[in-house]
């Protein structure tokens, strides 16, 4: 077992999770939202996916495609978190019209 208090997030200051909870406050998020996250294990497994893709999200497409073909899929939101690509917006916008 890893020793969480040690590494990752457990190393986070008081003062750099206020500042986060802030920032959430400020875009709406609310409590129950933080309540969610701590309730809902597949709920926190999207939040966490969508903050590690750097908040990419595919096309109707690419999602209908991923659907489809499970693992078999490779789009922006995998090629993103290991910098596979850097998407300029415009590129990014004309990619999701590309089929898959």
């Amino acid at each position: 077992m890893v020793n969480t208090t040690l590494n990752g997030l457990w190393n986070v200051t008081f003062g750099e999770i206020g500042a986060t909870l802030k920032a959430l406050q400020d875009h709406g998020v609310k409590r129950e939202h933080l309540a969610r996250l701590r309730a809902d294990s597949d709920y926190a497994k999207r939040v966490a996916e969508f903050m590690l893709r750097g908040g990419l999200d595919g096309s109707v497409y690419q999602r209908h495609a991923r659907a489809i073909m499970g693992k078999n899929f490779f789009g922006a939101e995998e090629s993103t978190p290991h910098k596979i690509t850097n998407y300029h917006r415009y590129g990014l916008a004309a990619s999701r019209k590309l089929p898959s």
